[in-house]
């Protein structure tokens, strides 16, 4: 048996890098939303301090070990081997749980995930425990630190509303002060501001760090942390002094970029300091159980854990080495940067292209708002309510950002109070050994200093709410999938031990590897091959004619491929194959709309002697659009066909469609050679409308051929609706290529405007 547990550790130490792996992707978002959303720095430099932060921040993290091992549950009623499937059950509910959440790109909560696993594994082998012991569940609730769960519970989904008040109350108090034109208030309120700042940060870093750090006297830790309040006050005069100097030698200086850089810093350490113990607390704690039973000569079954209890010993090693894989991570993950994507998006100062849909809970809690600050306005004088509106009001002169994406999301004040607050409130909670979701309150300060700063207009409003309902929404789902996931697993695994614990490592593996291989070819393959440059939208459009071909050229052989495909997978009956095109194709207008989007968005900035050019772009967006839709009609229809279990079709029905699939492809192939190679020539343009008209006139027989053998043959009336939909949708596609075929063949460099507008009424 000692092998069994052996093993049983060596898994929760390879559970807990995947876990390291997959949590950093998920909290990247915690600290570096707001230095990447305001621009304070390259993308390098952030980054790097980001990694210096979680380097301290595991060293320092010592100290909430404790909560996986005696907050949730009373270890001294468990025995050995109970424990040690606890947290295998924990452990493997985690990865999979918060892998979910990062495919999809939403920002859930880490601490909430380990929190009600643990208490679901708890709840799980307590319950079978107790069964075996005297099968009397009188005794069951004392398994449970019912006082010690209900308080980390009530802590994370208080920090709530509390983040959310208090990032919506600094920054609005910030904002009156210093408005957008914050430049005016450097050397006075972003003094303070940041020497304030950089007095809590400091703080924390020798405080918390001593008490973090393993081997260093403890005599020390007190003597300085009698003296915490010296050490503040000392830190912000030095930071104020230094501050001043700075400024007065370099008017450039901008102490909320100094802010911004220096909060990223302590927020990747608090983030590390707090949440490490999400990802190792448990194998640290299962590799103390074994090493404490090893010795002991009494059977694994009745060993009770009191040594659980017992403060924590954290091995150094193992602290660096999380580290280490943690900012790996941060480095080398895409999916750490959807997720960043998601709320830097949601916080934005300007209107964008919205992820979220609105719905009616958002279209109402908008609606009773903009009716309380209406009645809240009429109370305040009209001139002081002026007065204070226009301090949110951006009239500074917005500098010229050859690309949008390279357009801050925010500003560096609302930055600074981002990364401040939150900093903050986790490092307090930090210091009272409280896990604190850095999750929960990272996310909501976003979205309460967003709200303060008038960053949700009416035009997006609905939408932002949405939004964070979505996320919130995410996160206590995060809670109720944790806790029913980790008693059915915990459960599993006290019943049938290695029988059940094999196959579930073997099913986490198998989840793992097809998240993985459909976020990288499903995911990113299409959005980043189809994303079109935000300059192009302010070119001559003759200038970028190549490139735009190239992209259309593109999205025709995406559509050739998948219609080919989806045929294909019609006539042999594959529905996955079906669903993985009808995937491709979500994609593929995902990234048409985000096209769509910039153009529109553009268009009021663009140059007069380019509108005309803005208008072909719209134009051959509206192409796109229709071919999209078009392909997504046939696709609908072949996805309800055969997920419905409708008949087969028959072999002159196979035959129809394979003829007419070909011709397509021959058609489209042609258009594509001639966009990626040639200009389209009288002679092409001619030979074009020839093949078009034949296709046409095949596809018209075709439909008729149908309807007769429909009638003839008393064929299924499925299966002739099916058939009739990919005809005509057939037709439609034809008309829409043709029209690109003579568009390309109008366009020829001239009188810019004349000849793009007379092309368009033509075309």
């Amino acid at each position: 048996m000692e092998n069994l547990y052996l093993f049983i550790v060596i898994i929760l130490f390879v559970l807990a890098i995947t876990d390291l792996i997959i949590g950093v992707s998920n909290d990247a978002v915690n600290f570096l939303t707001s230095a990447l959303g305001s621009k304070a720095g390259s993308f390098k430099m952030i980054m790097i301090i980001a990694t210096l932060g979680i380097m301290f921040g595991s060293v320092f993290s010592g100290g909430m070990m404790e909560i996986a091992r005696s907050g949730v549950f009373n270890p001294s009623y468990f025995s050995m081997e109970e424990v040690m499937y606890l947290f295998a059950a924990v452990m493997i509910t985690d990865i999979i749980l918060l892998d979910f959440f990062n495919t999809v790109a939403m920002p859930t909560s880490t601490t909430v995930s380990i929190v009600f696993n643990l208490l679901g594994a708890a709840i799980g082998i307590s319950f079978f425990s107790v069964l075996n012991k005297d099968g009397s569940l009188a005794s069951w609730g004392d398994y449970i630190n019912a006082a010690g769960a209900l308080t980390i519970i009530i802590g994370i989904f208080l920090s709530v509303a509390i983040a959310f008040v208090v990032g919506w109350f600094v920054q609005y108090v910030t904002r009156v002060i210093v408005s957008f034109d914050y430049g005016k208030t450097m050397r006075s309120f972003a003094s303070v501001f940041g020497s304030i700042s950089v007095a809590l940060i400091s703080n924390f870093i020798i405080i918390k760090g001593l008490t973090g750090i393993p081997g260093v006297n403890q005599n020390v830790v007190e003597t300085i942390q009698e003296h915490s309040g010296l050490v503040s006050i000392l830190a912000f005069i030095l930071s104020f002094l230094v501050f001043r100097i700075i400024l007065r030698v370099s008017k450039g200086f901008n102490i909320y970029r100094f802010i911004v850089l220096l909060g990223t810093f302590a927020l990747a350490m608090a983030f590390a300091s707090n949440d490490l113990v999400n990802f190792i607390g448990v194998p640290i704690a299962g590799y103390d159980v074994y090493l404490n039973w090893l010795n002991s000569g009494v059977p694994a079954n009745e060993y009770q854990m009191t040594s659980l209890s017992e403060p924590v010993k954290s091995n150094p090693l193992f602290l660096v080495g999380a580290g280490i894989i943690m900012s790996l991570t941060l480095w080398f993950s895409k999916k750490a940067k959807s997720v960043v994507k998601t709320a830097v998006d949601l916080g934005r100062q300007e209107e964008g292209q919205e992820r979220f849909e609105g719905n009616e809970l958002s279209r109402s809690i908008v609606s009773r708002i903009s009716k309380m600050a209406n009645t809240a306005a009429k109370i305040i004088p009209d001139h002081t309510w002026q007065k204070i509106n226009k301090r949110f009001v951006d009239n500074t002169p917005s500098p010229h950002y050859e690309l949008a994406s390279d357009r801050p999301a925010f500003d560096m004040v609302r930055a600074a109070v981002n990364l401040i607050v939150a900093a903050g409130l986790i490092l307090v909670a930090t210091s009272f050994k409280l896990p604190l979701s850095t999750t929960f309150v990272s996310f909501m300060v976003l979205m309460g200093t967003s709200l303060a700063d008038k960053a949700w207009s009416q035009g997006s409003s609905v939408y932002r709410v949405s939004g964070v309902l979505s996320v919130v929404g995410g996160w206590f789902l995060t809670a109720v999938m944790a806790l029913t996931a980790s008693i059915i697993t915990a459960s599993l695994l006290i019943n049938f031990k290695l029988w059940a614990l094999i196959p579930l490592l073997i099913i986490t593996i198998i989840l793992l590897f097809k998240s993985l291989i459909f976020y990288r070819n499903n995911r990113l393959k299409a959005e980043i091959n189809l994303e079109m440059a935000d300059v192009w939208f302010k070119s001559d459009f003759f200038k970028i004619e190549h490139e735009i071909r190239n992209k259309l050229s593109f999205i025709m052989k995406r559509i050739d491929k998948s219609y080919h495909e989806m045929i294909d997978a019609l006539i042999n009956s594959d529905l996955k194959k079906i669903k993985r095109q009808a995937m491709l194709l979500e994609d593929i207008k995902a990234t048409n709309e985000n096209y769509k989007f910039k153009l529109t968005q553009q268009i009021k900035s663009v140059p007069k002697e380019f509108r005309e050019g803005g208008k072909a772009l719209l134009y051959i967006h509206e192409l796109q659009e229709s071919m999209l839709e078009n392909f997504e009609s046939i696709s609908t229809s072949v996805k309800k066909h055969i997920q419905n279990l409708h008949p087969k079709l028959e072999a002159e029905q196979t035959i129809l469609l394979t003829s007419s699939k070909e011709q397509i492809r021959l058609y489209l192939n042609q258009i594509i050679i001639c966009l990626e190679h040639d200009r389209i020539t009288e002679a092409d343009y001619i030979q074009f409308k020839t093949v078009k008209n034949d296709i046409v006139k095949n596809l018209d027989m075709a439909i008729s051929n149908q309807i007769s053998w429909a009638t003839d043959k008393k064929l299924s009336g499925k299966n002739s609706e099916l058939i009739l939909t990919i005809l005509f949708e057939n037709k439609n596609l034809i008309q829409e290529l043709s029209k690109v075929v003579k568009l390309f063949y109008k366009l020829k460099s001239g009188d810019y405007n004349n000849l793009i507008g007379k092309v368009l009424s033509e075309t």
